[in-house]
């Protein structure tokens, strides 16, 4: 009978041991397989560029630095496959395999049963938010790796002390040690999962910790994983060259390890409110969507089961304290706009975290539920299992998918064929800087232009590296300082622009309103820019546009900038904003020409603006009410009109009020200007309604029948510079309106 019960016993772990090796090879062929057909081919938005570029060239990537980021990525370069951009979202997608058989086997060591860690290892795969980043090179990727290599070994430290395993436990301890560390060198929000986890082991097993033998090698073991921040060290010695800081000093290094450059305890570097109780909400509302809402009652489930098992209760309370650590302490330092969209993508990236805590629970939950299965039907086990991870890879599938996306590259390489050779070009923002940084170091894709990040130009280690590998370049000063004075260490526009412009072709990109370049407008008396594309080049206000060139030259750049090539676009993604700036780039391309035609008084470049401005309002999927301010202001310009041009841009205006703000410095004037001569122009029309084609019908020149109001040339320039109009403007209009309208009735 021994021998029999041991044979049996004998028999079903030997059983068990082959299910948990073909499901955890099946875990990780699925995974790799998938992540692999849905890889994005080469550089992504956001943060990718740069990552990918810093891994390559052993760099120094943004606050806090992502040491071991860089090292792992490096080896990931080697492989002799694809562009370096693929090596690297091979990375993440690696990085989320390895997460994922982490977590089957965490939930195996918990449970013993196989199917329910197979179910919920297989939904974190697929959830929205872990396949988003696992097909491209970001950092989210290995932060779920290592968070749940720590929570694996605390859970098997939690229960083989319960289980008076010392030796084990001790085991368990070291290494969740070295993995606290190893976590610490990469992303800072591992710190928000690991120190409820770490308290809460501690106070469980405070006898085992507290020994000076165990506090002294645990010690030990930290240091050991926080090694790679040496890697920071070493590598600002050489001076690479993608560096943010200089952290080879004592200063340099703990100013980049505690981001002061965005706000050690915020979430980015902007002064908006913190965002705890909306965060909070909006993480709840959204969270079911990553187990496709049918399974959202599992981790319920699984919360239950931790509580009605003595032996998992440790575990229960690790979690929980966890979870609700990061969500409060998250949400209490994050101050990004969550209105809007693109900010909002960006916040939801670090539920990542506290979403391994929800697929722990849904494995334990499944777990509980497949327990309760009668004999007969635990047969259904395996195919339920298949069916609910085919549902959730069926549908996000679509929304994840990257394959086909090279809108990034597309957009770094139109950037730099715009600009001549030997140009220097002043960049802003993550997607523009990041996608020429890596096309240039990456794939030696115009390596020539001199690409200068006005952001790290702040910064006086940024000057030395300009100074070293730019060495034909004149730097006026040590930082650039908008606000800085005249004559000051710092420099401002107009100094850079005095220095360089007559020995290169001088691009900018990213000239916004709420920038800390607005105020600084001493270049714009000295200087003028108009748009080639989506970037700026800087003119001496001396220097004569050829028009009919500048035509030429941006209708070229404009035919090559389509819409249709942009896959998968979804609003608050990195390619929402490409595709907003590619629509946005024709009106910026006519209202320049506007300008320019009417400080020039050339009606011919006039009457060639408006059919532009005219086929933007047709075919932008949401014109700007600027465009139709300046369309009928265009049209209003014009020495001799017609009929139907007054009609034009009386439509054009009416547009205009439909859209505009109610607070838009223009708007009274022009609202009372379209009511006046809506009504003017409906009795001419009555009176002369005998004559066919009567939009065609001139009016005579504009110094003899300007009856239309015309908004001074100030006010219309100023919604690019805004400038309230002066009340001397105004009364200046009034008159001339008055006397206009004189002339009307006269005629």
């Amino acid at each position: 009978m021994n021998k029999e019960n041991l044979k049996s016993q004998f028999t079903f772990e030997t059983e068990n041991y082959h299910l948990k090796f073909y499901l955890s090879l099946i875990l990780g062929l699925i995974c790799l397989l998938i992540y692999s057909l849905t890889l994005c081919p080469t550089v992504a938005g956001g943060d990718s560029g740069e990552l990918t570029t810093v891994a390559y060239t052993m760099g120094i990537a943004h606050p806090p630095g992502y040491p071991l980021y860089t090292l792992l990525g490096k080896l990931f370069t080697f492989i002799p496959y694809g562009p370096v951009a693929w090596r690297m979202n091979f990375f993440s997608a690696f990085a989320s395999m390895s997460a994922s058989l982490g977590l089957f086997y965490c939930l195996l060591t918990i449970t013993r049963n196989s199917w329910a860690s197979f179910l919920a290892a297989s939904l974190f795969s697929f959830s929205p938010l872990i396949w988003r980043y696992s097909v491209l090179a970001e950092v989210f990727a290995l932060n779920n790796l290592l968070i749940i290599l720590f929570l694996f070994w605390c859970c098997r430290f939690l229960l083989q002390s319960y289980n008076y395993k010392k030796e084990e436990t001790i085991r368990s301890c070291y290494m969740a040690a070295f993995f606290f560390g190893l976590g610490l060198t990469h992303h800072h929000t591992f710190l928000l999962v690991s120190l409820p986890m770490g308290l809460t082991c501690l106070i469980q097993q405070r006898k085992i910790l507290l020994r000076p033998k165990v506090l002294f090698f645990s010690f030990c073991f930290l240091i050991l994983g926080l090694t790679p921040y040496l890697y920071l060290v070493v590598a600002a010695l050489r001076m690479p060259v993608i560096s943010w800081s200089d952290t080879s000093t004592w200063n340099g290094f703990w100013h980049h390890f505690f981001r002061k450059d965005y706000g050690t305890f915020r979430l980015g570097a902007m002064d908006e409110k913190r965002q705890l109780l909306q965060g909070m909400i909006f993480y709840l509302r959204d969270t079911p969507r990553e187990l496709f809402y049918l399974l959202a009652p599992l981790p319920i489930l699984g919360i239950f089961q931790l509580w009605k098992k003595v032996e998992w209760r440790p575990i229960l309370w690790a979690t929980v304290s966890s979870f609700l650590f990061y969500l409060i302490v998250f949400h209490a330092m994050a101050n990004l706009p969550l209105t809007r969209p693109l900010f909002y993508q960006v916040h939801i990236r670090f539920w990542q975290a506290p979403n391994i805590f929800i697929f722990l629970w849904t494995g334990i939950g499944a777990y509980y539920l497949f327990s309760n299965f009668k004999k007969e039907k635990k047969v259904l086990i395996p195919y339920a299992v298949s069916l609910a991870i085919l549902v959730q890879v069926c549908v996000n599938f679509k929304n994840e998918d990257q394959h086909e996306n090279w809108t990034t590259q597309k957009l770094g390489k139109m950037i730099l064929d715009v600009m001549p050779n030997k140009a220097i070009f002043l960049s802003m923002g993550d997607v523009y800087t990041n996608s020429i940084r890596y096309l240039q170091q990456c794939e030696d894709y115009r390596s020539d232009v001199h690409v200068l990040d006005r952001e790290l130009m702040k910064k006086k280690y940024y000057t030395t590296l300009v100074n070293k590998y730019f060495p034909d370049l004149n730097i006026p000063g040590t930082s650039y300082r908008p606000s800085a004075a005249d004559g000051a260490s710092s420099y401002h526009l107009k100094e850079f622009l005095e220095a360089n412009i007559d020995r290169f072709p001088i691009y900018a990109a990213n000239f916004k309103k709420d920038s800390y370049e607005t105020n600084d407008k001493r270049w714009q008396g000295t200087y003028y820019r108009i748009p080639y594309g989506l970037v700026h080049r800087f003119y001496r206000k001396n220097v004569p546009l050829d028009l009919k060139r500048y035509i030429h030259d941006t209708d070229i750049i404009l035919s090559n900038m389509k819409l249709t090539q942009f896959h998968n676009v979804h609003e608050g993604y990195w390619e929402e904003l490409i595709a907003n700036d590619y629509e946005n780039a024709p009106y910026f391309r006519a209202r320049q020409l506007m300008y320019l035609a009417q400080d020039n008084h050339n009606q011919m470049v006039l009457r060639e603006v408006i059919p532009l401005m005219e086929d933007i309002a047709h075919k932008m999927s949401n014109p700007p009410w600027e465009n139709y301010k300046l369309l009928g202001a265009a049209y209003n310009w014009l020495k001799e009109k017609k009929v139907g041009d007054i009609k034009n841009m009386l439509n054009a205006w009416a547009k205009y009020l439909e859209l505009a703000p109610y607070d838009e410095h223009d708007r009274l004037s022009i609202e009372k200007t379209y009511k006046l001569f809506s009504t003017k122009l409906n009795e001419f029309m009555v009176k002369n309604s005998h004559i066919k084609n009567l939009d065609n019908v001139g009016v005579g020149h504009q110094e003899k029948a300007d009856h239309i109001y015309r908004p001074n040339s100030k006010a219309i320039k100023a919604i690019e510079l805004p400038d309230p109009v002066s009340e001397n403007s105004h009364k200046v209009q009034k008159k001339k309106k008055e006397k206009l309208s004189k002339n009307f009735q006269s005629k």
